[in-house]
Formats: structure tokens, sequence, C-alpha cells
């Protein structure tokens, strides 16, 4: 029994050797790009616009830092739900320093609301519903922000089309004509999971007459042919493929604008 144990511990650190699951390049210097932000809720519009949508609003406190991986979230679900999206949820904020009297009325208050709070409240609204509900997780990874909004929205899963699922069956003779932006995956990586509405979105922005084709193909699933000739070790790995062959390796920061911005280049 221990010496099966043993074992199986053996194997998924070498597996974690092996196969590694990161974020944006380390040596990557260049500045996230979105192609929308978070709409700006005041005083003067709070209560008119919560009568028309779902809204996700971050409340927040301009002299008081908030996290990158937060922006960076609050920015990419701009991305995805304030540009074009069949869905009924905006992402918003509200600034509890110029617009103090809509963060009383929902009970962001007191004197060092900072000690309370943190430097952010995140709050779903719904549509007709007095309460609103407070995202109280410590992670904000867009995975599990979007979690959030699917329990209580009752949300169908990110659409993907556009997107051409790739197999081991398929991905020679779809990519062997014509320029592919391909993300290769493990399901189980956290920065793949947060990917994967960005990912999803990303034809819908792309110019009507782009010949690039967006695809995605699961490296544990497909790991022994297809992932192991391109030498897929970290994920998500993204490749521009030109006719079946590798032309780049993409490097940069992950959102719909620097997609598109690279594709369009």
């Amino acid at each position: 029994m221990k010496t099966a144990l043993a074992v199986s511990i053996l194997i998924t650190i070498l597996n974690f050797k092996l196969y590694s699951c990161v974020t944006s390049h380390e040596s990557e210097v260049e500045e996230f790009k979105y192609i929308a932000s978070p709409i700006d809720l005041t005083d003067q519009n709070f209560t008119e616009a919560l009568k028309n949508d779902n809204y996700l609003v971050m409340f927040y406190w301009p002299k008081i830092e908030i996290s990158d991986e937060m922006l960076h979230t609050v920015n990419l679900l701009s991305e995805i739900y304030n540009v074009g999206s069949n869905t009924n949820l905006k992402i918003a904020s509200v600034d509890c320093e110029e617009n103090n009297q809509t963060c009383v009325d929902n009970g962001i208050v007191g004197k060092h609301v900072e000690d309370i709070f943190g430097s952010f409240v995140l709050k779903l609204f719904k549509i007709n519903e007095i309460n609103a509900i407070t995202y109280t997780e410590d992670d904000t990874y867009i995975h599990y922000v979007l979690e959030f909004i699917k329990d209580h929205l009752n949300f169908p899963e990110s659409d993907n089309s556009g997107v051409v699922e790739l197999t081991d069956q398929n991905f020679k003779d779809l990519t062997l004509n014509g320029s592919w932006f391909v993300d290769f995956y493990f399901p189980w990586c956290i920065h793949a999971k947060n990917l994967e509405p960005t990912w999803n979105k990303l034809p819908s922005v792309l110019e009507q007459n782009s010949s690039v084709r967006i695809g995605k193909i699961d490296c544990v699933e497909y790991q022994k042919t297809t992932c192991k000739k391109y030498m897929i070790r970290n994920s998500p790995t993204i490749l521009w493929l030109e006719n079946g062959n590798i032309i780049d390796r993409y490097q940069g920061q992950r959102s719909v604008k620097l997609f598109k911005d690279y594709i369009e280049s």
C-alpha cells in the first residue's frame, strides 16, 4: 500500500516537472489593453441603470490600490459582457469617494471603510431584486468570478461559437491549409480556465473578412499525438500556424484587444 502511494506521488511530481500551468510570460512587459472597460455608475444614474439589466458592480476607493488581478478580471469581464453580449449582464464600477450616497445605500459605510472591506467590494445586482449578492471569495481570478455569476444568474456555459474544437482526428486536415491561432491547454490548469471566456469571445470581434481560424485542443486528451508533435509542455500555449507549420508562439498578455491586434497586425 505504501509502495503504491509512493509511486503515485512520484508520478505526480514528474508530471508537474514535465507539464506546467503558466500565466503570461514573466519577461513580457507589454501593458494590458482591452476593447472595453467597466461602465461608470454614479449617484445620478445608478438606480436607473439597474432597472434594465443585471449588473456586476465593483465599488472601490481610488486612494486605495486595487490588485492587478482584480482589475484584470473586471476588464476581461467587460470585454465579454459589455461588447455584443447576448446576455443581459453589464459590468460596472462605482467610485465611492465621488459617489458616497450610492455606496452608503448599498451598505458600504464606515469611517475606515478600507479596514472593513479591503480595496473593493464586488456585488451582483439582479433585475427586480432588492438585495444584492456580495462576492465573498478570496480568489479574484476570472474563472472564479464567472462561476459566481453563473451560479446566481443561471447563465449557460460561455458561448464558444466560432472556436473550432480540434482533436487528433481532425487537427492535421483542418490546419493543413490557411492561418490558425490555436490554444493548446490542460483543462485542470487555472490559467487555461481563466483564458477560456476570452478565447471564446475572440471570433466574434474579429473582422468579418478575417481568414484566420480560432481553435483549441485539449492536451490531456490528445497529448500522445498532436500535442506531442508540437512539444506542448506549458498550459496554455498559443501558437500561430500556417498550413500546419508553427510560425510564431504568442507570448503577450491575454486579452481580447491584444489578441485581436496581434491577429490583424
